[in-house]
């Protein structure tokens, strides 16, 4: 009921203009009962599956019940009745998942420098500068040995990287030192005060959120 209650918000919220489509299972995939559950932890962006409204190139909408962002593989997953298909990033380049009635994130499909487009997460966007987290997930695994058994130990292990867009720029990749990721936002001294008198530290996605929107009205 609750999920069909946001549904119901979501379709409301679009533009009548706007042509909303059934987003294609016919390539879809048996669900596992048992997918990573030889892992502890999880490889999820969210940790419950959500409804979202799905973009395609051409402005199309497709609205789901039920996806979330595989930091493993790493791709988008849609499950429906038992069932699951990847997005294609190239294919729908945005996606607006909603957490709870008037709470959304945007995903937008982001091509790296490395020539991969990937699902990121985005966290300011403003006319000159915009920040994207990158989920990522590996698998980490120990192996333990005692009196005639060995055992393995595995666990998702999370980590985030971040880029910055600028307009007709190819994305680029934050640096983990604070003086060198205050260069890459703009100019560094007068970042370097405004993060010392705030106390903020970069390190925390909230406060580099807002050293970005600082920058960008520097």
């Amino acid at each position: 009921m609750r999920i069909l209650c946001i549904l119901t918000v979501l379709v409301g919220c679009l533009e009548p203009a706007v042509a909303q489509r059934v987003l294609g299972m016919s390539h879809a995939r048996p669900w596992p009962a048992d997918r990573y559950a030889d892992t502890d932890g999880t490889p999820w962006l969210f940790d419950r599956w959500l409804p979202a409204i799905i973009y395609d190139g051409a402005g199309a909408t497709y609205v789901v019940d039920s996806l979330n962002l595989n930091g493993l593989t790493p791709a988008v997953e849609v499950r429906k009745d038992g069932r699951y298909i990847e997005l294609d990033e190239r294919a729908y380049p945005r996606i607006q998942v909603v957490r709870a009635p008037a709470d959304t994130v945007e995903l937008r499909a982001l091509a790296l420098p490395s020539g991969q487009v990937r699902y990121l997460l985005l966290r300011y966007a403003g006319s000159r500068l915009q920040l994207f987290e990158e989920f990522l997930v590996s698998r980490d695994e120990r192996r333990i040995e005692t009196p005639g058994k060995t055992e393995y130990i595995r666990r998702f292990v999370h980590r985030q990287r971040y880029w910055l867009v600028r307009p007709g720029e190819a994305p680029v990749l934050l640096k983990s030192k604070k003086k060198e990721l205050l260069a890459q936002l703009g100019p560094a001294a007068e970042l370097a005060a405004f993060a010392k008198k705030e106390k903020l530290n970069p390190k925390k996605v909230d406060d580099l959120v807002r050293l970005v929107a600082f920058a960008e009205r520097l």
